[in-house]
């Protein structure tokens, strides 16, 4: 081989070898992302959500399941369905809780809410998913109106510092309407009353009536309310009107739900309470 050839030959090589480097940088990158994916792909648990529907009323039971592969023992279930709270169900050190778990809860009032799952398996692997479920007023009342007929000593003083012909000596009024909550928990169902409709202050007795028409005051059909009065003295003293215990009055509305009145009445002669609520049946 003379000279020439040889200095050919490298002249060629020497081409060619950048562009081997970059093909072989290449497939180093893209092998270096695949695992990097794949890696991704085994270090999350997949989240299975069976849930009926997505559309449900106010005060209305929400149940659904949540799942990881059907063989996939977990070790922890978590959801979050309320802005900075977060239910929790774990088992012990080492301990599986099993792979099919019920989540329920419900929404006081309507709007697009999300759910949020996380699920922990025993090897630590965490997956996550959300929903989105949307809350309307079907099947429930709205409360536009509370209006008082009659308390204990109406008229009269409350307020003994004040002289008998001082306004001042009347009540300064204050109700509150609490309501129960749909079940929740994660494998149980448990129910609280919650706080609900707190009115503001009517400074001697008012006209005796609180407008709620423009606030969303639903309640579903099937539920319970808890009405308590008082008159409000300065600073943090309350009176209670009704000289409990107990110290709330507690009604629904079966006994209209056939009729549908946009008032109704609820009388307690024993206390002296007299009131009527406006609604709108919905």
């Amino acid at each position: 081989m003379t000279n020439s050839m040889i200095v050919k030959k490298f002249l060629k090589l020497g081409t060619l070898l950048p562009n081997f480097i970059g093909i072989l940088i290449l497939l180093v990158i893209s092998c270096s992302k695949d695992s990097e994916f794949q890696e991704e792909v085994m270090d999350s648990l997949e989240v299975f959500i069976d849930i009926e529907k997505l559309t449900y009323g106010v005060d209305e039971q929400i149940s659904f399941t949540v799942s990881s592969n059907p063989n996939e023992n977990l070790k922890t279930v978590c959801y979050s369905a309320f802005e900075n709270i977060e239910a929790c169900y774990s088992g012990l050190t080492d301990e599986s809780i099993g792979t099919v778990h019920t989540i329920n809860l419900g929404y006081r009032s309507p709007g697009i809410r999300k759910i949020a799952v996380e699920l922990i398996n025993n090897e630590g692997l965490i997956g996550t998913k959300e929903i989105e479920v949307r809350i309307i007023p079907q099947n429930s009342i709205k409360i536009n109106k509370m209006k008082l007929v009659s308390f204990i000593d109406i008229n009269y003083s409350w307020d003994p510092e004040y002289p008998e012909n001082d306004e001042n000596r009347l009540a300064d009024l204050r109700f509150s309407l609490r309501k129960v909550g749909a079940g929740y928990g994660i494998n149980e169902t448990n129910y609280y009353i919650g706080d609900w409709i707190l009115s503001d202050i009517l400074e001697n007795q008012g006209n005796l009536e609180w407008d709620l028409s423009n606030e969303e005051y639903f309640i579903g059909l099937d539920n319970r309310i808890f009405f308590s009065l008082a008159d409000i003295d300065p600073g943090p003293l309350a009176q209670d009107i009704l000289f409990g215990p107990p110290y709330e009055l507690e009604f629904d509305f079966q006994e209209f739900q056939l009729e549908k009145p946009d008032q109704l009445r609820f009388q307690y002669p024993d206390l002296e309470i007299d009131f009527i609520l406006e609604v709108e049946w919905l």
